[in-house]
């Protein structure tokens, strides 16, 4: 809403200090909007210069020119009198010069609310924590469902940040040059902003690798000069074709911006001279139609170069953009890239958003549009989802930000998918039954292995069983978020369910030993209780964590039996250097620090052997420790020690288990261990490249009796192939 009647009229206000620069953006708005009303933007900007402080003092400073150029990258982009108006007095409200009362009585509701919006979104931290940053883009994400012009007004303050970038410190340049470089120029890309996204890239280029932007900078010109003749001489054959055949369209060479050489030098492992051997043109014409009469003829013309052909008019990106791209072998042997497009095409793919205004808050769309902001979508999902900030980053630079292929349901409906998808990321884009239930995938009519990776044009075909499950090697095989949090739910899910079978299996056996049974402890007033000692909210928690082998069963079963049957629960030790160890004796020496060494990990039961470190007292080694053994240690600081057990500690070993790989293997060995009163503190499971898994296990014992045991309880398993103590931590 405009206001009727505001407080201050435009004539009340000050003279303009600054009138050819206030033109400059008067004419750049009217280009794109022929019904923009002028004077609100005067008026916005006269009350920029009559509001900000230190426009007494300076004749033009730094917040007056940041927040002008600011609006004029927006009159560029097709922005309407509001979000231009926006980006004129937002940083007075920022900075606390001008309440958010006042601008909505100046300006209107629909301003004030812009304005309020981008104050929400676009304060700049600079060396942010990894969760500053994504509460940020939280919150522009929720903005940009609302109104996708909050998104459109930071990308403009960005790019404009990125223009003055040198007034900061170089470690302060490289943390911004950075994000935007992660976060801005991608969106804008989404966006379908290309000529924001080109120059930011390019500024980011300059700042994080000044080197490669500066040898650019002298290079790209010169080839430019050097290939002007051959560029002039295609594009002269392909104005004279064109003008036969009827044809109208305008013929132009393609600007290569520093930073998509750069990416493509990175890419395909190009030279320079390489790279500059590839002559880029662009034609522009009327309609669809004509488009592919052009591409007919270039092809009549010049020969194909196979694979180098994408039709982004049939199939448009999820950015709006289209384009007919081919690649020729072109006169004299030489490289020609073509883009073809409507101008039309060529507006949107310059402007992206900016093109589609109806797109805000309180007006409707079409069906079509809807289905272009997908993503948008997907992202709201994400934010809601994903509780990790550093879970969600990663995940919109995987799934929202990579280039993307486009591939073919069996009835022809089109499915974006991240570049480096597979058929299973394709299952799971359908439904997460479809993925989970996943036995197999077609491509193209063919059978293929699931960690395919798919191509624009692909039509996939899914089967499925009732049978089949996920398992843990497909989180090696997708790359969408939504896919891999699908399987790791379901794993997760599984892995309890059969940790709670097996734990009760546990407690049921160990109860019987003592004359109890697991129905009467549970129908018990204790069992709670219990739990809650432990730190489970719930005792059902409790019994799956028997299961996990995160506790044990006797030390369950302890609060159930008289007070000589109980087995004290094991104490975590104490950290290495905060105590004398009372379980070792130091030869000659008493009353001094002693700690056990983490590269070893010595147990009661090893030989073991003292060495006088500086500052930190004496350190404990097994005797065939590569650390202090054969020399690598001064003889003259080696002590003799000896075990001295007082009172059993539990001391920290890790062992590595070589398996064959199957579901639930994990949940077997850790049973298995937890079946001879053994705490795991810690489990990690990894598949190797001969499909055999290695799972390590850092365990709590008590002497190397106990280590002995375990290994050979473990050996026993049939799909171990082997069982190692491991050194180090």
């Amino acid at each position: 809403m405009k206001p009727d009647s505001p407080s201050k009229t435009h004539s009340e206000l000050p003279a303009c200090r600054h009138e050819d620069r206030l033109k400059s953006l008067l004419d750049l708005s009217a280009l794109n909007h022929t019904d923009m009303d002028p004077s609100r933007i005067r008026k916005a900007f006269l009350y920029l210069e009559h509001h900000t402080p230190a426009a007494k003092e300076d004749p033009y400073p730094a917040g007056i020119e940041d927040a002008l150029e600011t609006a004029k990258i927006l009159a560029e982009l097709n922005a309407d009198e509001d979000t231009i108006i926006a980006a004129l007095i937002e940083n007075l409200t920022m900075q606390g010069y001008r309440t958010d009362d006042h601008i909505r009585e100046q300006f209107g509701d629909e301003t004030a609310r812009l304005v309020r919006n981008v104050a929400r979104t676009s304060q700049i931290r600079f060396k942010k924590r990894i969760e500053e940053q994504a509460e940020n883009f939280r919150k522009m994400i929720l903005s940009m469902a609302q109104d996708l012009r909050v998104v459109l007004l930071n990308l403009a303050k960005r790019l404009q940040l990125m223009r003055n970038i040198h007034g900061f410190d170089a470690a302060v340049q490289c943390d911004i040059a950075q994000e935007s470089l992660d976060i801005y120029a991608p969106l804008a890309n989404r966006l379908g902003i290309a000529r924001v996204k080109s120059e930011m890239e390019d500024l980011c280029l300059e700042v994080l690798h000044p080197s490669i932007y500066k040898e650019l900078e002298e290079r790209v010109p010169q080839n430019r000069k050097e290939r002007s003749a051959y560029i002039e001489k295609v594009i002269d054959m392909v104005k004279k074709e064109m003008a036969a055949q009827g044809i109208p369209g305008v013929v132009e060479g393609r600007p290569k911006h520093f930073y998509s050489i750069y990416q493509k030098i990175l890419k395909r492992g190009l030279s320079f001279d390489e790279l500059f051997d590839l002559t880029a043109l662009r034609i522009i014409t009327d309609t669809s139609s004509r488009c592919y009469a052009i591409l007919g003829m270039i092809h009549s013309l010049w020969k194909p170069i196979p694979g180098r052909f994408k039709d982004y008019i049939g199939v448009p990106k999820s950015n709006m953009y289209q384009s007919l791209h081919t690649t020729v072998m072109g006169p004299d042997g030489q490289k020609v890239e073509f883009q073809i497009r409507t101008q039309e095409m060529h507006w949107i793919a310059e402007t992206g958003i900016a093109a589609h205004w109806k797109y805000k808050e309180g007006i409707k769309t079409s069906l079509s549009t809807e289905q272009k902001f997908a993503w948008l979508r997907q992202l709201l999902e994400w934010q809601q989802e994903l509780k990790s900030p550093r879970e969600f980053m990663e995940s919109v630079k995987t799934d929202l930000f990579e280039e993307s292929v486009y591939v073919f349901t069996p009835t022809g409906d089109i499915k974006e998918l991240p570049s480096g998808s597979t058929p299973l990321d394709f299952a799971y884009s359908i439904h997460s039954d479809i993925g989970n239930r996943c036995t197999g995938a077609k491509v193209n009519n063919r059978m293929v292995p699931l960690k395919t990776a798919l191509k624009t044009g692909d039509t996939v075909s899914i089967l499925t069983s009732k049978n089949q499950a996920p398992s843990k090697d497909w989180l090696k095989i997708v790359k969408t978020t939504k896919a891999r949090n699908r399987i790791s739910h379901f794993l997760t899910e599984e892995e309890q369910k059969r940790s709670h079978d097996l734990g009760r299996e546990i407690l049921e056996r160990e109860a019987r030993k003592h004359g109890l049974t697991l129905s009467k402890i549970l129908k018990s007033g204790e069992i709670q209780a219990a739990a809650s000692d432990f730190g489970f909210s719930h005792w059902d928690k409790m019994i799956t964590a028997v299961g996990f082998g995160k506790i044990s069963a006797k030390q369950v079963l302890n609060r159930f039996l008289p007070q000589e049957g109980l087995e004290p629960i094991p104490v975590k030790p104490r950290k290495a250097g905060k105590m004398l160890i009372d379980g070792i004796k130091v030869h000659g020496i008493g009353d001094i620090l002693i700690h056990f060494s983490k590269c070893c990990n010595p147990v009661p039961g090893d030989e073991i052997i003292g060495f006088i470190t500086r500052g930190s007292g004496v350190s404990i080694h097994r005797m065939n420790c590569s650390n202090v053994g054969g020399g690598a240690v001064h003889s003259d600081r080696i002590v003799e020690v000896e075990w001295e057990i007082k009172e059993e500690r539990i001391h920290p070993v890790r062992i590595s288990v070589l398996t064959t790989n199957r579901p639930g293997i994990l949940a077997n060995i850790s049973a298995r261990i937890s079946s001879e009163n053994i705490n795991i503190s810690a489990a990690d499971i990894r598949t190797q490249k001969d499909g055999r898994s290695l799972c390590i296990f850092e365990l709590e014992i008590r002497n190397r009796q106990d280590l002995d045991r375990i290994m050979h309880a473990i050996s026993q398993i049939k799909e171990v192939i082997d069982v190692k103590r491991l050194t180090g931590s």
